[in-house]
């Protein structure tokens, strides 16, 4: 039992890391768009925002609705990054590693 609870909490730990990995090409891809360095019209770039947003989307939203845009910035990603982070430390990482079983 402890190592599937070993296994199982390495997968999430990676799973997160991945996740991580994609909001974060969302957020330097959004700006890229923002400030004209990119364009939606080309393919690559209009494939991955559109994967990139449907993964991260339905997570921000629910954040989006207790914090509103301060001066137009959307800072909900801020909260999610933090708030994956947490959960990555406190909880997969040390189910990862437990001998116990957590």
């Amino acid at each position: 039992m402890n190592t599937m609870m070993a296994i199982i909490g390495e997968i999430l730990w990676r799973v997160s890391d991945l996740f991580l990995l994609i909001m974060l090409v969302w957020i330097i891809l959004g700006w890229l768009l923002a400030f004209g360095v990119v364009s939606w019209r080309t393919p690559l770039v209009s494939n991955v925002m559109g994967f990139c947003e449907a993964l991260v989307g339905p997570l921000l939203n629910p954040i989006r609705r207790f914090i509103p845009p301060i001066g137009g910035i959307d800072i909900t990603p801020i909260f999610l990054l933090i708030g994956i982070q947490v959960l990555k430390n406190q909880v997969f990482i040390p189910m990862a590693y437990s001998n116990s079983g957590f």
